[in-house]
């Protein structure tokens, strides 16, 4: 029953059709309604589920990050704001409870990514259907033009779409852009679900069958393909020749699946999936990236422990961060960032000790390396875009507990523990992360 509430969330979550077609009942929070109702009931459900996938460390995690969240805002002098960062957060948490509970099975965990791919493919030929016949396109496109070296962005046309107005996909005057709706209404966040949704295509694909593939697996390919190139995102690139390492490592070895990673930026520039942007650090963009990085760098340094509060960052900088790890680091600091990163490093940590009970052939196996692709894609674009407090990104985290209870209940070995070692890996993280980071800020600076 949960399960089946769940599942409608999801498609609620991702659809988002009382913005897109029902804007008038969204100052009533249908779906945030609908969201505490399905917490409630699957919280009150959770002792009956078995396995369980939700531990002790899951809630430790998401109670240290929902306490660091408002005490962020405590700390440096906003009371008041306590309660409103406590609310903006909790959706996330919830979306990470509400995954652990009830995707408990693996015929649960198949039909819930495939809810996700689903929905996915749905929000491309929606933007599609904007890109060729202009409708909505306010809602659905972003026109980006180059100009001296900058980049100027229109959100749709100008004014109301005419008859006589080229259409997007014949105006070559601008970079046409798609995205969708929600918190994906910036083409690199569409561009960063389109990613995450692949792996279900591309894991087992050599295995499959001439017919799955021909035509299962390749149409549908194509459909996310095209709707990648069309978001135009260079950050896509990156993550997807990360992906590509990551799929190839252990079979190539290191040294060739790095020459993969070049390949495949170098491809993907090459055939447009960037908009016709090259990907360098002098690039303007980059460079103003790089410049918001060292904005919060610097607000971090006067407020290293607990940030300068969270949602902040803009009293710091004239934009966002583009980078979820400096945003969450900024805002939060160094012990809101630990905790941010232990909740997906344990998660991580989990699934890869379940996965390596299981041997190569079993299905578990398959749909463990499916979701840890699909968080290869969402944790490689987050270097390039603020989605720290995304949803989407909390759903992943938690389908990658729920993959690693599915393979540890699914192997004859007792010995197999959820124990891991998720704080000495997050600290290692949180110092490598922020090493690395201010490497680069520092060269982009003596270079400058």
């Amino acid at each position: 029953m949960t399960f089946l509430l769940y599942i409608l969330y999801l498609m609620l979550t991702y659809l988002r059709p009382i913005e897109t077609y029902f804007p008038e009942l969204y100052e009533f929070r249908p779906v945030l309604i609908f969201g505490v109702l399905t917490l409630f009931l699957s919280i009150l459900s959770a002792g009956t589920n078995t396995p369980q996938v939700i531990n002790r460390r899951h809630i430790g995690l998401v109670s240290a990050l929902m306490f660091i969240v408002p005490f962020s805002r405590i700390t440096n002098g906003w009371l008041g704001g306590a309660t409103d960062a406590l609310l903006a957060i909790a959706p996330q948490v919830a979306a990470f409870i509400l995954t652990v509970i009830n995707v408990n099975t693996l015929r649960k965990l198949k039909i819930t990514i495939l809810t996700i791919f689903i929905c996915t493919i749905v929000l491309i030929l929606q933007s599609l259907y904007s890109y060729y016949t202009g409708y909505r396109t306010k809602d659905y496109l972003i026109s980006q033009s180059h100009l001296g070296g900058g980049e100027s962005r229109t959100e749709g046309f100008s004014e109301s779409y005419k008859v006589d107005s080229a259409l997007p996909v014949d105006d070559k005057s601008v970079l046409w852009r798609i995205r969708s709706v929600g918190e994906l209404r910036d083409p690199n966040d569409f561009a960063q679900t389109i990613l995450a949704a692949a792996p279900i295509l591309i894991v087992g694909f050599i295995t499959a069958t001439k017919v799955e593939k021909l035509l299962i697996r390749i149409p549908l390919l194509a459909v996310l393909s095209y709707g990648l190139f069309l978001t135009g995102s260079r950050g896509a690139v990156v993550a997807a020749a990360g992906m590509a390492f990551f799929m190839s490592y252990k079979r190539l070895g290191k040294t060739r699946a790095s020459l993969l990673v070049t390949l495949t930026i170098i491809i993907g520039v090459a055939l447009g999936f960037s908009g016709g942007r090259g990907i360098s650090a002098n690039d303007d963009s980059a460079g103003g990236r790089i410049e918001a990085w060292s904005a919060g760098f610097s607000a971090w340094s006067q407020h290293p422990l607990f940030g300068v509060g969270f949602g902040r960052f803009l009293e710091y900088h004239s934009y966002t961060a583009h980078n979820a790890y400096v945003l969450i680091l900024t805002e939060l600091g160094i012990i809101g960032y630990f905790f941010w990163v232990s909740l997906a490093m344990n998660s991580v940590l989990e699934l890869l000790k379940g996965r390596a009970a299981l041997p190569p052939n079993a299905p578990e196996f398959n749909w463990a390396n499916c979701v840890l692709l699909s968080f290869v894609a969402v944790a490689i674009s987050s270097l390039f875009l603020s989605r720290s407090y995304s949803t989407v990104t909390y759903i992943w985290i938690g389908l990658m507990a729920c993959a690693a209870a599915i393979c540890r209940d699914s192997t004859s070995s007792a010995t197999v523990s959820n124990e891991v070692p998720w704080a000495r890996y997050s600290w290692r993280f949180c110092y490598l992360t922020t090493g690395i980071f201010y490497l680069i800020i520092i060269t982009y600076n003596l270079s400058g």
